[in-house]
């Protein structure tokens, strides 16, 4: 099921006003980072051949937001319905949304001849049909005194109207002056003292207007600061309203609008704020839809942490992450590191095989699940044709400039669906193969334009098949985050609600989906909480996990983990590509115990690599004697500082910023 912060549902065949707002409220939603999907109804409004409103297809289409189908489920942080009079009549799909939030713009009155509605029964049919109490959002002050009067809407009518962005208009005045270069607009009574000011000095050039001290007591003071803002007025508001409005960017009077103005008119002065202004005017729709829809959006964040506006992302190149399945997170976490590098010149965009692929939303990106054939119980060259299918639509769908693959066999429906539509493609593929795997899947390299192979800190004792072929871009281990990016130990602690004080063992044996963890697991938690009663063991339970028991009284399922290795003063951990590299970065000592159970991955050399390094203890035989020596160990201060000191001194730059590099330049190569 599809996962979004809003989802648009209503008729998408209004023209006019109606139509032009609901493709604006799209439009500012998408351009401020937030995941959109549009929920078509179909109402007895229109014939069926009529089509969308042409602004309306304009916005999804240059978003590339998702339309869903109207028998597709979907769960949104809020849902957002217009025309109230045409709610009962779609009430079978607005079932179909799982909400968090339900909000209805009121822009009808109860008693318009067109679709007149009691809005007490739309209230009920929706409480039914969503589960959740929706919030109302009249448009003006006469549907406002229509709800409010409802008791059974008390405490659910929002407490400003719906601003409409888009009416420009000119702020309440009576007088005007020319003052220190600027136009200032405002009342008799506020503007007396400047009249007798000294002309202007130059041609006027910023306008502002001085509001009332009443403003805010108005019923539509929102729609009046907003109207001046988009006409290109500057706002001095008086200093009664500061408590009240929170916009970054407005001007308060302080009780003495004189001083005020004076520096606001300092040479420069009035451009450096008409450029905060400027912000402001840009932003603040945006800001009050996410504030009053209750969304938390997460514009999508480059690595150094810059946020990337969906509009900006929308005039660069589009670049199609896909990965394998994969028993861990390791193909996924990759991509998601070089997405992260890569998102302040590309947008990416992701179409995986593992079910943990939600997670990338969390840094702003959008995803498409496919199923692997084993979750659809087919044989190979069925689920091959289906994976055809699925990438040639997404290609389709995204018009991706290269598609980049992060697996060990490029599946043949991957392969198909890239040739047939010519794009450019790139294979990250991981070294450290088991010696014994044969080298037939490097020839797959041969349909990809670019190889890019990720670092292994543990690379000296790499055996495998990809150490006796040429050609690959080599660079250095992959994380998903940086070194820099890793918080505090207060802050980590805090932040998974875990104790301030005493001892935190972390034990993270991977999602257990091929290999049984539960015994071992249990019996590092006995060791580790059998120190003292200082020693606490915190487990993990993986995105992807079938089967994780819970052995203590602290667990935690956060991604990335990473972010919070300074809670803990050591960790018991497998070997593979993520955790290696995620504890080494952090300088976390580790009891490294690899899985044996692996197809391609050698756990057990990095494990090797680990112990003769001082960069951890290495248990290929994790029996219950090596267990307790081992965590007998960890709880030496000593032994702890000497694997951290070790970790510092081996750590290199996040490999993701070259691997994006590599991508780009193909890209430049070929546009």
């Amino acid at each position: 099921m599809k996962s979004f912060d809003i989802v648009f549902a209503g008729e998408m065949r209004f023209a006019g006003g109606a139509g032009r707002r609901l493709a604006e409220e799209i439009d500012q939603a998408a351009r401020a980072g937030m995941q959109v999907a549009i929920y078509p109804m179909r109402t007895s409004r229109f014939r069926r051949s009529t089509p969308w409103n042409e602004k309306i297809l304009d916005v999804v289409t240059s978003h590339r937001l998702h339309v869903l189908a109207p028998d597709e489920p979907a769960t949104t942080q809020s849902l957002v319905l217009r025309q109230p009079g045409l709610i009962p009549e779609t009430i079978r799909m607005q079932s179909l949304i799982n909400a968090h939030r339900v909000h209805v713009v009121a822009n009808q009155s109860q008693d318009n001849p067109v679709s007149p509605y009691q809005a007490e029964d739309v209230d009920q049919l929706l409480q039914r049909a969503t589960g959740v109490a929706p919030i109302w959002h009249p448009i003006d002050t006469t549907i406002r005194s229509e709800v409010e009067s409802l008791t059974t809407l008390e405490g659910r009518v929002f407490d400003y109207n719906w601003l409409d962005y888009s009416i420009r208009q000119v702020p309440p005045h009576d007088s005007a002056v020319d003052w220190l270069g600027m136009t200032v607009l405002g009342f008799r009574s506020e503007l007396g003292d400047l009249a007798s000011a000294p002309a202007a000095r130059q041609e006027s050039s910023v306008r502002l207007w001085v509001a009332p001290p009443d403003t805010t007591t108005q019923p539509d003071w929102e729609t009046v600061i907003l109207g001046a803002l988009q006409n290109g007025t500057d706002v001095v508001l008086p200093s009664s309203a500061a408590d009240r409005i929170h916009w970054d960017g407005l001007t308060f009077d302080d009780g003495n609008l004189a001083k005020v103005l004076q520096e606001y008119g300092k040479p420069d002065g009035a451009f450096e704020k008409s450029k905060e202004v400027a912000t402001l005017r840009d932003s603040f729709y945006r800001t009050a839809l996410a504030r009053r829809l209750g969304v938390s959006a997460k514009p999508a964040t480059s690595a150094d942490g810059t946020d990337v506006s969906r509009d900006e992302l929308a005039r660069r190149p589009v670049v199609m992450f896909m990965t394998s399945n994969g028993a861990g997170m390791g193909h996924l976490t990759r991509e998601l590191g070089i997405a992260r590098a890569i998102a302040d010149r590309a947008e990416p965009v992701f179409v995986s095989l593992s079910q943990g692929v939600p997670v990338v939303s969390q840094f702003g990106f959008s995803y498409e699940y496919v199923p692997f054939r084993s979750a659809l119980r087919n044989p190979p060259g069925e689920w091959n044709d289906y994976c055809d299918e699925r990438i040639s639509r997404a290609i389709e769908t995204h018009q991706p400039e290269v598609v980049v693959f992060d697996g060990v066999w490029p599946y043949g429906g991957l392969v198909r669906a890239i040739r047939r539509a010519g794009v450019r493609s790139v294979w990250v593929r991981r070294g450290m193969w088991k010696p014994h795997i044969t080298p037939e899947q490097l020839e797959k390299a041969h349909p990809f334009d670019l190889v890019i192979e990720p670092g292994d800190y543990a690379a000296e004792k790499d055996r495998g098949a990809t150490t006796k072929v040429d050609g690959a871009v080599k660079v250095a281990p992959i994380t998903v985050i940086s070194k820099d990016e890793i918080l505090g130990r207060d802050e980590a602690r805090a932040e998974l609600e875990l104790p301030a004080h005493g001892r935190l063992a972390l034990v993270t044996l991977g999602a257990g989906n091929i290999n049984d963890i539960a015994d071992v697991q249990r019996t590092f938690v006995s060791e580790i909480e059998g120190l003292g009663p200082e020693w606490k063991a915190v487990t993990t339970s993986a995105p992807i996990s079938e089967k994780q028991g819970r052995d203590t009284g602290f667990s935690v399922s956060v991604f990335p983990l990473a972010r919070y290795a300074n809670a803990f003063d050591f960790a018991v951990s497998a070997t593979g590509y993520n955790s290696f590299h995620e504890w080494i970065t952090a300088g976390l000592p580790t009891i490294w115990v690899p899985n044996q159970h692996t197809i391609t991955d050698d756990q057990a050399a990095r494990g090797e690599f680990a112990g003769e390094s001082g960069l951890g203890l290495a248990l290929q035989d994790p029996t219950e004697l090596a267990i307790r020596e081992s965590v007998l160990a960890m709880s030496s201060s000593h032994v702890r500082s000497s694997m951290s000191e070790r970790a510092d001194g081996i750590v290199v730059r996040n490999g993701s910023h070259t691997a994006a590099d590599a991508i780009v330049g193909l890209l430049r190569r070929y546009r």
